[in-house]
């Protein structure tokens, strides 16, 4: 369940959380252009991944880019066209590739290993505020000190939110496998 949360910018509510001007602007400019991320409360029966790894940034529980669970079965249910033709093992790797594409997560930026999925699953009372909107396309491999971006894009498109969960307790790792 998820109800839009008013009195308040998308914006202003990025730099309620801390965020430097800096860090607003990317965050949104990671949704799709001409796209208009809306604010949202997120009740139970709500849930969101995320590949995190041991090297992240920051801890899971800060804010930071979760995707609608949604993405989860759209990349299965593409992959799924090939049951028959694939063993369960190469199904789930086109599952992820189709992942890294809707949810255009740079090669650079995160491997993707099977056991750094997490999740939440928003149960009971349990509420999380977010901001939710298209994401926007990335390049394959994002630019680094040394290289410029690729020129091959990843297309985005699934159902992003940067989420503040503030309490690691509704973050669970999942495996990928």
């Amino acid at each position: 369940m998820k109800s839009r949360m008013g009195g308040s910018t998308p914006q202003a509510w990025l730099a309620g959380l801390g965020l430097s001007p800096a860090k607003v602007n990317e965050v949104m400019n990671s949704f799709a252009p001409g796209s208009s991320p809306s604010l949202y409360l997120y009740g139970a029966g709500e849930v969101f991944v995320r590949f995190h790894g041991a090297k992240a940034a920051s801890p899971i529980f800060l804010p930071n880019y979760w995707v609608d669970g949604s993405a989860l079965g759209q990349a299965h249910g593409r992959a799924s066209q090939f049951e028959g033709f694939l063993s369960d093992a190469e199904i789930a790797r086109v599952a992820k590739t189709y992942y890294r594409d809707i949810t255009a997560i740079c090669h650079n930026w995160n491997d993707l290993k099977d056991t750094n999925l997490w999740k939440i699953t928003l149960q009971g009372g349990e509420t999380i505020e977010g901001l939710e909107g298209p994401i926007a396309a990335q390049p394959a491999f994002y630019p680094t000190a040394t290289q410029p971006a690729s020129a091959s894009m990843l297309s985005g498109g699934a159902l992003q939110v940067f989420l503040n969960p503030r309490t690691p307790l509704v973050c669970t790792p999942v495996d990928w496998s």
